[in-house]
């Protein structure tokens, strides 16, 4: 019998999980523990950083946020089948244009260092910082508000690379 190479390497199978097994559930005071988001808990995420806010235009389910120079958007994702206004999680997105001299090479490298995050270049040409927070099943405010920060911490990451990039000059190809 020929072994393959999750045999060879001895991995366990994942589980299947079902909708069912996703736990979104609506706001409980009386819990340590979110099981869902809504936009209030956006808004408090965000204004409790000092952000400027405001609700996105074309959804109802986020804002965009400005800290210093950067701008990025907080939208609600995987929304509860039973509860409407809650979701399973939050999505971070920032977009930033980016000369043709910043090469995949040098956003993958870029990419190794983002905890939690993914980081390309998207079908505009733009570099693309994507982050989601995940709150189903239960998960403390802390724990939240921990994700959030390494969050900030990414965006801060991406934007001294680029920072750095554009100091070297529009000939030169980073790789």
């Amino acid at each position: 019998m020929k072994s393959t190479l999750p045999d060879k390497l001895n991995l366990p199978t994942a589980p299947e999980l079902l909708l069912e097994d996703n736990v979104v559930a609506p706001p409980d005071a009386e819990s340590a523990l979110m099981y869902s988001a809504g936009l209030e808990d956006i808004q408090s995420l965000l204004s409790d950083a000092g952000h400027a806010i405001e609700p996105l235009e074309d959804r109802a389910r986020g804002f965009m946020a400005r800290s210093g120079n950067v701008t990025y958007s907080a939208v609600l994702v995987s929304p509860s089948p039973e509860w409407p206004e809650r979701f399973g999680g939050i999505q971070l997105s920032a977009f930033a244009p980016v000369p043709e001299s910043l090469s995949l090479a040098v956003a993958a490298r870029l990419a190794l260092d983002l905890p939690g995050a993914r980081l390309g270049i998207d079908q505009d040409g733009d570099l693309a910082l994507m982050q989601t927070i995940v709150v189903t099943g239960g998960v403390t405010r802390a724990n939240v508000s921990i994700q959030f920060g390494f969050w900030l911490q990414n965006l801060e990451r991406v934007r001294q690379a680029v920072v750095r990039h554009y100091a070297t000059g529009p000939g030169v190809v980073l790789h």
